[in-house]
Order: C-alpha cells, then sequence, then structure tokens
C-alpha cells in the first residue's frame, strides 16, 4: 500500500500527536490540527524489505543504524523507528491487524520514547489529588489488575502497561495519559466481575482482553509524585513497604524501564541512566511486598492504596482518589 492511498488517522497519547496510516482504535482519535506543545509523530507504511537480513534467525531481530533502529517480529510486521519522529511499518501479508498495532504501540513506541530521550516506565499510573503514582514490577505481578480494581474504586486511571515520563522545566517528572484501556488476562476480568464475552481480545487465540476505561481527567501531563515496584511477600507476611534511594532508587527505576534492553545497542545507556537519577531525585521510590492470589487481592490492593494516599496532610485514600 502507498502512502498516497492511506488515510490518516490522528491521536495523542505519551504526550505526543500522532498522524498514522495505520487505524489505531486502541487511542481516541483528535482533531487533525496539531497541539503546538505536543510534538508531532508520524507513523505510515513503508517496504523494509532491505532490512531482512539482518533479522537472521537466531538473532535478537533488532537492527540499530544511522537512520534509526529497525526490528522485526516474525509473522507480522517489520518495523522502523527513525529520530523519534517516524516509525514505519511493513506489515507481513495476512499478519493481524491486532498483532501489528500491539508491537507498533509496544517496542516501536517505546524506542521512540527512548530516542525523544523520554521514559517509559513500565507501569500503570493512577492519579491522586492532582499527582500521578505508578505501579512497576515484572510480567505478572498484577499490575493490571491493580490498576482495574483503583478504578472500580473510583481512582483516575492515567495509563495502564506504560507510563511515559518526561520533565518540566524545573526538572520535575511529569507522567502522560496512555492508550485509556487495560490489557486483562480472562480470570482477572471475571474475578472483577466483568464478562470477557463483550471485550476485544488483544491478539486473536489469546485470553487476554482489552478492557476500555474513561479517565475523566484532563489531557495531563501530571507530576509523577511516587512509584512502586510490585513483589511478593513471604508467605503469611504482611504487605510491608520498603523506601529506596540514591543508587538502589536509581537501579530500581532502570530496571523497571520498558524495553531497557534496547538501550545499549542504541548507544543510550548513559543517558538514560541520568534520566533515572533525576526521575530518583524528585519521585518517592518504595518497593511494595504482597501476598498474590485472588483470595488475598482485595486485602492486599486495599493496603496498598491506603499507602499511596498517605501524605504529610493526612488525606485519607478516599479523598486522595
Amino acid at each position: 500500500m502507498t502512502d498516497a492511498n492511506c488515510a490518516e488517522h490522528h491521536c495523542s497519547c505519551f504526550g505526543l500527536h500522532i498522524r498514522s496510516q495505520i487505524a489505531l482504535p486502541e487511542i481516541d482519535e483528535c482533531p487533525p490540527h496539531r497541539q503546538p506543545s505536543l510534538p508531532l509523530v508520524a507513523v505510515r507504511r513503508g517496504d523494509l524489505g532491505e532490512l531482512e537480513p539482518y533479522f537472521r534467525e537466531g538473532s535478537d531481530r533488532l537492527h540499530v543504524e544511522d537512520s534509526g533502529v529497525a526490528f522485526s517480529v516474525a509473522g507480522v510486521a517489520r518495523y522502523l523507528v527513525k529520530d523519534g519522529r517516524e516509525i514505519v511499518v511493513d506489515a507481513i501479508p495476512g499478519a493481524s491487524p491486532r498483532s501489528i498495532r500491539l508491537f507498533l504501540l509496544g517496542s516501536a513506541f517505546g524506542i521512540l520514547c527512548h530516542q525523544r530521550g523520554l521514559t517509559p516506565l513500565h507501569a500503570n499510573a493512577i492519579v491522586l489529588q492532582g499527582e500521578a503514582v505508578a505501579f512497576a514490577g515484572p510480567t505478572g505481578a498484577g499490575k493490571s489488575t491493580l490498576a482495574a480494581y483503583f478504578l472500580s474504586r473510583g481512582c483516575h486511571l492515567l495509563c495502564d502497561d506504560v507510563c511515559v515520563v518526561s520533565f518540566d522545566r524545573d526538572g520535575a517528572p511529569l507522567a502522560w495519559p496512555g492508550p485509556p484501556r487495560l490489557k486483562l488476562w480472562r480470570d482477572a476480568v471475571a474475578s472483577l466481575g466483568h464478562d470477557d464475552e463483550s471485550l476485544e481480545r488483544v491478539v486473536e487465540g489469546h485470553h487476554k482482553f482489552h478492557m476500555p476505561f474513561s479517565r475523566g481527567l484532563g489531557d495531563g501531563p501530571f507530576p509523577l509524585r511516587r512509584l512502586y515496584v510490585l513483589g511478593a511477600a513471604p508467605a503469611q507476611s504482611d504487605t510491608s513497604f520498603r523506601r529506596l534511594r540514591g543508587v538502589d532508587a536509581i537501579d530500581a527505576i532502570f530496571a523497571q524501564t520498558y524495553r531497557n534492553r534496547f538501550l545499549g545497542r542504541m548507544g543510550l545507556r548513559a543517558r538514560h541512566l541520568q534520566l533515572s537519577a533525576a526521575i530518583a531525585r524528585r519521585t518517592e521510590i518504595f518497593v511494595a511486598s504482597r501476598q498474590w492470589g485472588f483470595g488475598v487481592f482485595e486485602r492486599e490492593a486495599e493496603r496498598i492504596l491506603q499507602h499511596a494516599g498517605r501524605r504529610q496532610s493526612g488525606l485519607t485514600p478516599s479523598l486522595a482518589c
């Protein structure tokens, strides 16, 4: 498909105005005139067949060159991310549009954020009293399930899965809205009292679903006040919170950075450590250790919400949401 016969779609996400030849139903569309305060990113279709030799079997399917960073997903598409401003998508014939968008909105935009000097955290975030509180952790830590619970408690959800952080003129970290959808496994959907029959699957054949949500907020961004790194507590132990400072806080931010394994190949590791240090200086970082399992989920989630709502002013979580 050539550029000339591709319709354009406009949407806003991650603090960027996106002009795309690929429809992105996961993101709310916006007027075509660009918001002056948001950088423009173009997504277009193109032929990247000449890059295929770099994606040989057994490689990491990532190629870095002067023109940008390219990667390939077998059976789905090739992607080229250029200068933090453009993403070229070369879809494999017959590939699922959902799968194409999954890696476009995931790895491709993660790389683009790194190119722009932004910090994409593998985290979701809620807004308490006008400030963002983010929750990170390894795959399976229950980040999205926790976010869905907070949403049911009346909290405003800012983003799920990826929380993009920039800085204001004074060096304070800011968290930006992401796509207004949660990604939940079937058992998590059921545990929260929802029926997955009406939900769209993230990828065909998988029991993970998109659950749309309404932010009820402005366009953001919001100051990033806290980051919780979710972990498992020892058996029979209560939920505990341990504050990280200094190098430990910086290491935690780096470890929870989305697609951090690409940074070395991109030559951005040193810069990203500086960004992690800048976030650590202005954000409270905690390790939240809790019991996992649906039988104790609500109790553990409430303890985390109570801790997140505590401030020196003594505000309660119910007032903070």
